[in-house]
């Protein structure tokens, strides 16, 4: 996922999807983001859409990987 725009809108944009269990963002040692994030959903099917919903769409300039 793509550094910037995941830090500020990857939770709200996953949230639309459906609730939300756990989200954290990759960060390298000097606590730069990496670009990517782990989203964990309540629900198996809210990630099933997430992925239908979101996979190659262009964030910020880079398409998301799901």
């Amino acid at each position: 996922m793509v550094g910037n725009a995941i830090d500020y809108c990857g939770h709200e944009l996953f949230t639309e999807v459906g609730d939300i269990k756990r989200y954290s963002i990759h960060y390298d040692r000097s606590g730069r983001s990496k670009g990517t994030a782990e989203v964990v959903f309540s629900w198996r099917i809210d990630a099933v859409v997430a992925v239908k919903r979101y996979n190659n769409v262009q964030l910020d300039g880079k398409p998301l990987k799901i």
